[in-house]
């Protein structure tokens, strides 16, 4: 697993609890654990930039820092991503629902979500966002939003 891989507390100056794991980040079980998930986040997008797995942990990253409250970088991160993930519809699907949700631009919107759901039509169904892919609670309400346009 990737965060008993990271670097040492003393050496670096963060926090990785080993108890918490990613799932149950996602899930939003670990509110308090989720400031000290992200360095190692940052550890696996920083020591392997050059792999492509890089840019799902941005991804990952991204849905971390939406539901912790910091939506402008990770709308920023995912708009990014989307650049280099075209064809992941997970990080399209999102960046709708957080277009949509806090920066009140629909037809952005629009695009990304028909961008991800012409690759994965799944992700019209909540449950399938919840329930399979673990988005955090907040983002998965952005997505209700945008879904219901209200």
């Amino acid at each position: 697993m990737i965060k008993e891989q990271c670097p040492s507390n003393e050496a670096n100056g963060f926090n990785v609890r080993l108890s918490c794991d990613p799932l149950n980040v996602r899930l939003g079980r670990c509110r308090s654990s989720v400031k000290p998930y992200v360095p190692s986040q940052i550890f696996v997008i920083e020591k392997y930039n050059d792999f492509a797995f890089s840019d799902y942990a941005r991804v990952g990253r991204s849905l971390i820092l939406y539901e912790v409250g910091n939506r402008e970088e990770a709308i920023a991160e995912m708009e990014d991503v989307s650049i280099s993930l075209k064809g992941y519809p997970e990080v399209h699907a999102a960046l709708a629902a957080a277009l949509y949700a806090d920066k009140h631009a629909p037809l952005l919107a629009e695009n990304q979500f028909t961008i991800a759901t012409l690759l994965d039509p799944h992700y019209t169904d909540l449950s399938y966002v919840k329930k399979t892919k673990h988005w955090p609670p907040s983002l998965v309400s952005s997505l209700y939003h945008f879904i219901t346009l209200s």
